[in-house]
């Protein structure tokens, strides 16, 4: 069941959903999205074009919907937008982090995943219509400043390689 509850902190009121386990300990229920690091063996990711952003890249990403786990969201997102033909081998979370979204939903929990590209078609889907993909080193995005959005940190980008390279050996 889910309730929403009302506390104190620092002198504000904070609200929210929660759920209950069966001991009674409270969980707060927020929105969460997953952002899919897909990589090849030549260590390249894969980056789409995304429409409402101008001339921007960016990984995988949508939100996880309610009762799915974080890699089952990861493999419904890539297969929605980049095709069921592409086969992919999860790997694991990279980072998470609670981050502003709008005003309206203040903030989401942002898990990124890692997937290691195994072969298939990339074929944008139905919410990718139009869009556009390319493989890119993060050399390659450094060196042509080319516009990635999501994630706009580098240093995020550069762990997924690292990641993936202590699970390739």
């Amino acid at each position: 069941m889910v309730d929403v509850v009302a506390k104190m902190r620092d002198g504000e009121i904070q609200g929210g959903p929660v759920v209950e386990d069966m001991t009674g300990r409270r969980f707060a229920c927020f929105p969460a999205a997953v952002l899919v690091f897909l990589i090849n063996p030549k260590e390249e990711l894969l980056f789409l074009s995304y429409s409402q952003w101008h001339n921007a890249w960016g990984i995988v990403k949508g939100a996880i919907e309610a009762g799915e786990t974080i890699k089952q969201a990861a493999l419904r997102e890539t297969r929605e937008e980049v095709s069921a033909q592409v086969r992919v081998e999860p790997v694991g979370v990279v980072h998470a982090a609670s981050v502003y979204h709008d005003e309206k939903v203040s903030n989401v929990m942002s898990v990124f995943y890692l997937m290691a590209y195994r072969g298939g078609s990339v074929q944008p889907g139905d919410d990718m219509v139009k869009s556009q993909f390319r493989w890119w080193t993060l050399k390659d995005i450094v060196e042509n400043g080319i516009n990635v959005v999501a994630p706009h940190e580098r240093w995020i980008i550069q762990r997924a390689i690292d990641l993936y390279r202590l699970w390739k050996h």
